[in-house]
């Protein structure tokens, strides 16, 4: 018998992600304020779009867009953003705080696998 406490439904992770990306399209600096130059509003609506489609992916194909395959891919955002931070000065704080995000999102994603796999 598992002692898990009860994890969200795959759905709701989806639902989220979902509606992060939405959100980071329509108002880029809003949801993501240390995104205040239209560099950093671009490079803020291209992580929604890829949130938005890896979320309705998880939804539509759950078999293909698993749980540990969505942590690979915020894994390697994760990685990319501290890259980026190391790089451009600039936008360095809009990049770190995507880095935590993203990295937070490999939690969620791992944590979502795990269980997965303990049922």
């Amino acid at each position: 018998m598992s002692t898990l406490p009860p994890r969200p439904p795959r759905a709701a992770v989806a639902g989220v992600r979902i509606a992060y990306g939405v959100l980071l399209i329509l108002v880029p600096t809003e949801a993501l304020p240390t995104t205040s130059d239209r560099v950093g509003a671009v490079v803020a609506r291209l992580l929604g779009a890829r949130f938005l489609v890896q979320g309705l992916a998880a939804t539509w194909v759950p078999r293909l867009v698993t749980a540990r395959r969505g942590a690979l891919v915020d894994g390697a955002h994760a990685t990319s953003m501290l890259g980026w931070a190391v790089l451009d000065r600039g936008h360095r704080r809009a990049a770190l705080v995507n880095a935590v995000i993203a990295g937070l999102w490999v939690l969620v994603e791992t944590e979502t696998a795990r269980r997965e796999q303990d049922r």
